[in-house]
């Protein structure tokens, strides 16, 4: 007699070694499956803008990430004494401008670094709802808790964000900017 359920999983088709890099971008699950091949010490670049949810505002961070744009005071915004930029999580905001575009900028480099050299890349959306910021008309990856009513929102179509990422992906393999690609469902 057995006392336990056997479940026995399949092979997926590849497997990740300590050899690969790395790189995770997207909601909190990403987050925790990152910080777990951290805690074992895989090659990995977490989050670069911290946690977000939304594919559009990922897209415009790989943009970002491959432009090789350097955030500067123009970029930050400032509430309750802390500087922000929509594009992060609260985590980048600080009381010193200086101190919040070191860590903006320190984690750009090193995304840098591992977008071109990654072998697998982890994307996790939370929702297709979207935050348009009334005063940019851009969308914006955190709220930073201004009032609602300085955005709209807005709900991306399935066609949207498959295009987007086929768009950048397939633009950007052909640059040599993404590392060996693998697609898997």
């Amino acid at each position: 007699m057995k006392f336990r359920m056997e479940v026995d999983i399949p092979s997926y088709g590849f497997k990740i070694s300590h050899a690969d890099k790395i790189f995770l971008a997207g909601s909190c699950f990403v987050e925790n499956i990152g910080n777990k091949l951290d805690r074992y010490l895989f090659d990995i670049c977490l989050n670069p803008f911290g946690i977000v949810y939304n594919p559009a505002s990922i897209v415009s961070q790989l943009e970002i990430i491959l432009s090789g744009k350097t955030y500067t005071g123009k970029d930050l915004h400032k509430r309750n004494e802390l500087f922000f930029s929509f594009d992060h999580h609260g985590d980048f905001s600080d009381i010193s401008a200086q101190k919040s575009l070191e860590k903006i900028n320190s984690h750009l480099q090193k995304a840098r670094l591992q977008l071109k050299s990654a072998n697998y890349f982890f994307f996790t959306f939370g929702t297709a709802w979207v935050y348009r910021h009334n005063g940019t008309g851009k969308v914006v990856a955190n709220c930073h808790k201004l009032p609602a009513s300085e955005f709209t929102r807005e709900r991306l179509s399935p066609d949207e964000i498959v295009s987007s990422f086929t768009n950048i992906i397939s633009t950007n393999k052909t640059n040599q900017h993404f590392g060996k690609i693998h697609f898997y469902r």
